[in-house]
């Protein structure tokens, strides 16, 4: 059982550190993230000019098939309603397949960049 453990572990922590070195180069090194030191979970703090998680979510569900979850739409209640709720973009990775990971956040940058140009 702690050789299976080990093994989850190690498959999930590459799962998440392809995540965030994917996040980090299409929106810079000082993007904010909770929730990276474990888990099957990271939030995203979006900046304001990206829109809200909720909005950033169904679009990316609409335009790329890709399920994205806001604090909101994801379920949690660890955050109240607020500002920062508003921005928090969940992101569950441990059913993806490394190729899904790296596909989704190309997809989402180039969502984003589409949103940016057409709000201006």
């Amino acid at each position: 059982y702690d050789r299976h453990l080990r093994k989850l572990r190690k498959k999930c922590k590459e799962k998440r550190d392809l995540l965030i070195s994917h996040l980090k180069r299409h929106f810079g090194e000082d993007i904010t993230l909770s929730g990276v030191e474990g888990g099957l979970h990271l939030i995203w703090h979006l900046p304001k000019e990206f829109g809200t998680a909720d909005a950033l979510s169904k679009r990316m569900l609409e335009t790329h098939n890709i399920g994205l979850y806001s604090v909101q739409t994801g379920g949690s209640t660890v955050v109240s309603q607020s500002e920062i709720d508003e921005q928090a973009l969940i992101f569950g990775y441990s059913s993806l397949a490394l190729e899904d990971i790296e596909i989704g956040v190309s997809n989402l940058a180039a969502e984003i960049k589409t949103n940016k140009r057409n709000t201006k």
